[in-house]
């Protein structure tokens, strides 16, 4: 069965972030819960937040590409090295992610 792997770009322009969150995530104490980050966004109807309560989203456009598909067993044969193929499939997603930003001229406008 192969992978297909898709990109999309856009969607970080629907929210203004100012922080990651990652010091507030982790002086609430959210890694127990496996959580990282809690972002901090600033918008409408409730100013300043984090994804507990969302802001709506500012319209944008969004585009995705849906690459070739890759038949692992093809490629890499039958008992494929999984971070080979991890690398291999992120590689060709970082190159059409980047080139899909290149096309972009205007954030949310695309």
């Amino acid at each position: 069965m192969p992978i297909v792997p898709a990109v999309s770009i856009g969607a970080q322009d629907s929210q203004i972030f100012l922080t990651r969150g990652t010091s507030l995530a982790r002086a609430l104490g959210l890694r127990r819960l496996r959580v990282d980050i809690l972002p901090v966004t600033i918008g409408v109807p409730f100013g300043l937040s984090t994804f507990v309560l969302p802001n709506l989203p500012l319209p944008t456009k969004i585009v995705t590409r849906v690459l070739e598909p890759i038949d692992v067993v093809k490629t890499f044969g039958e008992e494929p090295d999984i971070d080979e193929v991890d690398t291999h499939m992120r590689n060709l997603m970082q190159a059409a992610l980047n080139d899909l930003a290149d096309q972009r001229r205007f954030p949310i406008l695309g």
